[in-house]
């Protein structure tokens, strides 16, 4: 997959665009930025080929389970 690199908020996210059918339907989506490499510079709004991988969390009473979705930049 292709995207960017955004900073938002303190953090480091890969951002996705999918244009609709009409030019003003975009659709964002935000995916936290995880590195397979440290030789990556990070630079907002980078161009950057990444994967996803899912990451199933659960929380300290071992009840609830959170999915994440992790951007790993190639």
């Amino acid at each position: 997959m292709k995207g960017r690199l955004v900073h938002k908020n303190n953090l480091w996210f890969v951002r996705t665009s999918n244009t609709g059918r009409e030019l003003d339907e975009i659709e964002l989506e935000y995916y936290p930025l995880s590195l397979t490499e440290s030789t990556v510079e990070l630079e907002h709004n980078k161009a950057v080929e990444f994967e996803i991988k899912n990451v199933s969390y659960t929380d300290t009473d071992g009840v609830g389970e959170t999915l994440i979705k992790w951007a790993i930049v190639k």
